[in-house]
């Protein structure tokens, strides 16, 4: 009797699992690190229980977590402020939630005015191991960006006024 009791619940908490709807799910895109300090940011994408894209987490240690949806994206997003101005900004270009799209960051040059931006433009793509980051001519994906700033002498002082560099690792 007790075996049939416990194959009975078995099957049944079975039979409950396999109904309930697939859970969103979150995977860790890249990490982004500089020269002027020891922070490291953590990039992560959430899917929901199809696999489409529905939002992209950051997260600083010291900080509170982040996330943008995929419609704050597509207006654009302040990922950095130093100074009081925006240091990094990310913008979803064209995004399809079921395959990726194309990305452009802009990050501050030199805040000497007039403020200069550079652009980096990025790839996300779906392949069989989940979503991964790319340059447009490079078939690697990229893990990590590592930012150095761009510093001027000023009076005799050093004066971080930008991010001179993105280095692309992988």
């Amino acid at each position: 009797m007790r075996s049939s009791l416990a194959r009975t619940l078995h099957t049944a908490l079975i039979l409950l699992t396999l109904s309930l709807p697939v859970l969103a799910r979150e995977q860790e895109l890249l990490q982004t690190s500089n020269d002027k300090d020891s922070v490291v940011e953590t990039f992560s994408l959430e899917t929901d229980g199809s696999g489409q894209l529905s939002r992209l987490w950051q997260r600083v240690a010291s900080k509170p977590d982040r996330s943008y949806t995929l419609e704050q994206l597509q207006g654009g997003v302040v990922l950095r402020k130093e100074d009081g101005r925006d240091a990094i900004r990310f913008r979803a270009l064209q995004v399809d939630p079921k395959q990726g799209g194309s990305f452009r960051m802009e990050y501050l040059y030199s805040g000497i005015p007039p403020e200069e931006y550079k652009t980096m433009d990025l790839e996300l793509r779906k392949q069989e191991g989940g979503w991964n980051l790319f340059t447009p001519r490079d078939k690697r994906p990229v893990k990590s960006l590592h930012f150095l700033t761009n510093v001027t002498t000023f009076l005799g002082m050093k004066k971080i006024i930008g991010i001179r560099a993105v280095q692309v690792k992988r």
